[in-house]
């Protein structure tokens, strides 16, 4: 009998320390599962935070980009407005200064009526500039894509630039090509042209040479080059090129320009589904390229 009581009492103790560790077990399991709860809770809250300071700055970003989109059109409105009625009364300056110039005969007269038509004519080129960026800008700018014969187009460059080389001393000259089409604007596309020649001819050294060179490249583009021996462009500044009314120290010099003509030259480019690309060594001259896509049918093998 003592024997069966003292398993009894054996047992008994055993039960209870295992009622006190399940006891113990479910109070930790409820703290636990009351952590958990809070914790859930707190980052219920804390999500539920985030989700409106998210959509109220949402809220805030659209309307602070409709301000912008307004003011973009308002400014774009206002400079192709402003644009237009500059260029009225400076067409006409050009014009009575143009009949002026062939009355005149006395040399130093001559010489100030010459200053007010290049005056007057640097002005429009940059009203016509900076009519060109707005409307890109606005998304306004609208292109006539067709099969651009490069022979017909590369002369009326060569035209338009030669005085500008024999006014500042520059050999300039131009592949001769035939039967060469590419998908295009053909006005824009001789923009993009004179402007890149432009640049090269100002640019140059005295006595320095423009180049136009023609090829074609192993993705069936027609790639037009213009290499000049001018001073080069340091790698270091040759992203500001593409930035407007950036001139890299130019704007020092009485070279006239806008720094906005590159830019709009590279937009133009890409609009036509083209690429713009620059090589440049310094002290040697620069390499300014645009790519553009080849019409294959029309050319000739």
């Amino acid at each position: 009998m003592d024997d069966l009581e003292k398993k009894y009492a054996i047992l008994e103790r055993h039960f209870q320390r295992e009622r006190s560790a399940r006891k113990e077990a479910e109070r930790l399991l409820e703290d636990r599962g009351r952590e958990l709860y809070d914790a859930l809770q707190s980052l219920k809250r804390a999500y539920e935070d985030q989700e409106s300071i998210i959509e109220n700055r949402t809220s805030e970003l659209k309307v602070a980009r409709d301000e912008a989109l307004a003011a973009n059109k308002a400014k774009s409105q206002f400079l192709s407005s402003m644009s237009h009625e500059l260029r009225t009364p400076l067409n006409a300056i050009l014009g009575f200064s143009q009949l002026i110039l062939m009355d005149v005969e006395d040399e130093y007269q001559k010489e100030n009526i010459e200053e007010i038509e290049s005056a007057g004519q640097h002005l429009l080129n940059l009203i016509n500039e900076v009519l060109d960026l707005s409307k890109i800008e606005a998304g306004n700018m609208t292109l006539s894509i067709e099969h651009v014969d490069m022979a017909n187009l590369l002369p009326e460059c060569y035209s338009l630039t030669r005085p500008i080389a024999e006014r500042f001393g520059i050999e300039l000259s131009f592949d001769e090509i035939e039967n060469l089409f590419v998908i295009a604007d053909y006005t824009r596309l001789k923009q993009v042209i004179i402007n890149l020649v432009s640049n090269a001819i100002k640019y140059n050294r005295k006595n320095g040479t423009v180049s136009v060179e023609i090829q074609i490249t192993d993705d069936a583009a027609v790639r037009v080059s213009v290499r000049d021996t001018g001073n080069g462009i340091p790698e270091d500044m040759r992203e500001e090129l593409f930035e407007p009314f950036k001139r890299l120290g130019a704007e020092k010099s009485n070279i006239e320009g806008t720094g906005i003509g590159l830019m709009i030259t590279s937009q133009l480019v890409e609009m036509m589904g083209g690429r713009l690309g620059l090589e440049s060594e310094v002290g040697v001259g620069s390499v300014f390229w645009v790519d553009m896509p080849m019409h294959e049918s029309d050319n000739l093998q």
